[in-house]
């Protein structure tokens, strides 16, 4: 399983206060552990089944709401599309590209957006499975170098299957894949953006996106803490950490293009480091590809170890450089 780049902090920790309390208040051992992570999974698939229905319920109200607004204008055309939407989606409870209309547009506007909506559901789901099962390997790993330093050898081996299971668990692997092709994409989206839209950085742009990059990557963290510490039920909750986590990698991806941009006045310790920060994200990006390629042709089937770690590490050499450059920069 591909391990998240930033380390162990303070939204995977309180994440982990569940694991560790628990576990200590009954004794550190692979059957409790597995109890509180198989618990805690089975309330992201009820969180998210919930999520679904409640999709379907709102778009069931809001063609009421449209279907109402639409006889007070007395537009029968509008009235009948409504309507038959309306009646179509009462008895099936399914919407599709295909089902999408071309007019009116009040209504196409509307199956548009409620076609999106389960992408944002699935993403939020997904993210959820990725930080559990990240936490709960990450408990699993300690535990079996603690059983092993005891001397109890069959116990240790008992953990390291258990971590061999779920890293290569088909529910994890899925999340993780659709996580890395929405990256992929986001990524894409902002080069084509950057190169229809190139913009002059101004002198001292370095240290503007440096200060923004970490200030926005914080709040991302401090969202997701609060959300992971907090109540998982709570959509605001949700949204501000999902929002956080957008903005994150925006200014990630922008963060990049601007620091590699080598400047007259920059020292030579200056220029290099910034070439090598334009190579680590162009490897990053291919070694993204590279994986995603690879366990699209094995039909969402996690490549191995060895693969995910070369995007790991690749992330791991961005992450240093940008240090080395924050520092450098002064």
């Amino acid at each position: 399983m591909m391990k998240r780049c930033v380390p162990f902090s303070v939204p995977l920790l309180l994440m982990g206060i569940l694991l560790l309390s628990v576990a200590q208040a009954q004794s550190r051992n692979l059957q409790t552990y597995r109890q509180v992570y198989e618990r805690e999974m089975e309330k992201i698939q009820t969180t998210f089944a919930e999520r679904s229905q409640g999709l379907r319920t709102a778009y069931e109200k809001h063609l009421s709401i449209l279907l109402t607004r639409t006889r007070q204008k007395g537009d029968l055309d509008e009235v009948m599309a409504v309507q038959a939407e309306w009646n179509r989606f009462k008895q099936e409870q399914t919407l599709s590209a295909e089902l999408i209309v071309k007019s009116p547009a009040s209504l196409r506007s509307l199956q548009e957006s409620a076609l999106k909506a389960p992408d944002a559901v699935a993403e939020a789901r997904d993210e959820d499975i990725v930080d559990l099962t990240n936490m709960y390997v990450h408990h699993l790993g300690r535990l079996q170098a603690e059983l092993t330093r005891q001397g109890k050898l069959d116990e240790a081996i008992q953990v390291r299957d258990e971590i061999q299971r779920v890293e290569d668990s088909p529910e994890v692997a899925a999340a993780e894949w659709a996580l890395m092709e929405l990256k992929l994409a986001n990524i894409e989206r902002q080069e084509d953006g950057a190169r229809q839209n190139p913009t002059v950085q101004e002198t001292g742009a370095e240290r503007k996106t440096m200060e923004a990059w970490l200030g926005l990557r914080r709040d991302f963290l401090d969202k997701r803490a609060a959300y992971w510490g907090g109540n998982r039920d709570s959509e605001t909750s949700r949204e501000e950490f999902l929002m956080a986590k957008k903005k994150w990698e925006e200014a990630e991806f922008q963060a990049y293009q601007t620091l590699s941009v080598i400047r007259p006045e920059d020292s030579a310790a200056v220029k290099a480091i910034k070439t090598d920060l334009k190579v680590a994200r162009e490897r990053l990006i291919e070694e993204m590809r590279l994986l995603a390629e690879t366990n699209g042709k094995t039909k969402g089937k996690w490549s191995k170890k060895k693969e995910k770690r070369s995007v790991h590490d690749a992330k791991k050499q961005v992450d240093e450089i940008l240090d080395r450059l924050e520092k450098a920069l002064g």
